[in-house]
């Protein structure tokens, strides 16, 4: 079996993002409803979105 050679990271701004974001969703219970994260890679940047299972999405693209 090959290895991934993908490996996609958030970084600190991203993550901080992210935990302000999720807030809004604790209301739903401890862990706050699930949430898939989403890295599309293209030949400048690699687009970042958090989504929630409710529909809510969060772009965390860095800016340029």
């Amino acid at each position: 079996m090959e290895s991934n050679p993908f490996n996609f990271c958030l970084n600190p701004r991203q993550i901080e993002q992210f935990k302000e974001w999720r807030q809004q969703f604790e209301e739903i219970g401890p862990a706050g409803g699930s949430f898939s994260f989403i890295f599309i890679p293209t030949s400048l940047f690699t687009a970042v979105y958090v989504k929630h299972e409710s529909g809510a999405k969060l772009d965390l693209t860095p800016d340029f």
